[in-house]
């Protein structure tokens, strides 16, 4: 397996970085497992925290939910940019259901979703471009809601739903405690029936301060590139990422951590245009 070495900061350039503690945070792992003092790094409870911090110049970047990139970027007047997303997508439909195995096969059931959540989102555009109806009844999809991953577990397994939409890490969470659960539909696949190979939707990104790319580009490309490694070094050994998750302040601990960062779309992919959430159709 190839070292990857993570590119130290002059020590006048110091990068501040900021988080929200949890599987959100891992692309970040190795940089705070480096001993090397280049980075600075303050855990926030919610993105409109981060945004604050941003805005007010306390921090230089932060991994954000792209819907709440989105957001920040609209209020910020061109101060905010994404240069890079840091996951991609990872939902599928979870069912302990044999017969559940496309859309199709979803007419007449309850499938649970996290209301607000982009996940909601995705799964009803895809159901759209099925032409599959939010609706009760057996020619439409009844969509219920529920926040509570162990709430969403017990749901499944009582019945209450025949399905529900997750990710990371709650996916691999409910695959791990009940044998009797699949994962049934790659939403991933889904999408690229719909758009076509190679196209992908970012759950989490990184947003800068326009600022430090523009009067700090030595720190600022040095950062991107120790990122990428880490990322690389993420997909490489799960395992220590998950080891190094759970003894850094990303504070990520979990039985199934292995699998659900294997699982994870954790991908360095530089932001080329400027940032948009949206779903792509052909």
């Amino acid at each position: 397996m190839p070292i990857i070495l993570l590119i130290p900061l002059c020590a006048q350039e110091v990068v501040r970085l900021g988080f929200i503690p949890g599987f959100s945070a891992v692309p970040f792992v190795h940089l705070m497992a480096s001993a090397d003092g280049g980075y600075t790094f303050t855990s926030y409870k919610a993105p409109s925290d981060v945004y604050r911090a941003l805005r007010d110049g306390e921090i230089h970047a932060a991994i954000v939910p792209s819907s709440s990139a989105q957001k920040m970027l609209d209020a910020s007047s061109g101060r905010l940019f994404v240069p890079c997303i840091t996951r991609n997508t990872d939902f599928s439909v979870v069912s302990s259901e044999a017969e559940i195995r496309d859309f199709s096969t979803l007419l007449g059931k309850k499938v649970c979703v996290v209301p607000g959540s982009l996940a909601e989102s995705f799964f009803r555009f895809l159901l759209q471009q099925g032409d599959v109806p939010v609706r009760q009844g057996d020619s439409g999809v009844e969509l219920v809601y529920e926040k509570n991953p162990a709430l969403i577990a017990t749901g499944l397994l009582n019945g209450t739903f025949s399905a529900a939409v997750l990710g990371e890490p709650a996916l691999s969470a409910l695959l791990s405690e009940s044998k009797k659960m699949r994962d049934a539909i790659d939403l991933q696949d889904e999408y690229s029936k719909v758009v076509g190979a190679g196209r992908t939707v970012p759950l989490t990104v990184v947003v800068a301060l326009t600022q430090f790319r523009d009067e700090e580009p030595n720190a600022y490309q040095t950062f991107l590139s120790a990122l990428e490694a880490s990322i690389q070094q993420i997909q490489a050994n799960p395992a220590l990422a998950a080891e190094l998750s759970k003894s850094t302040d990303v504070q990520f601990s979990s039985k199934s951590a292995v699998s659900a960062i294997k699982r994870a779309n954790f991908s360095y992919i530089p932001q080329k245009r400027p940032f948009s959430l949206r779903f792509s159709t052909r």
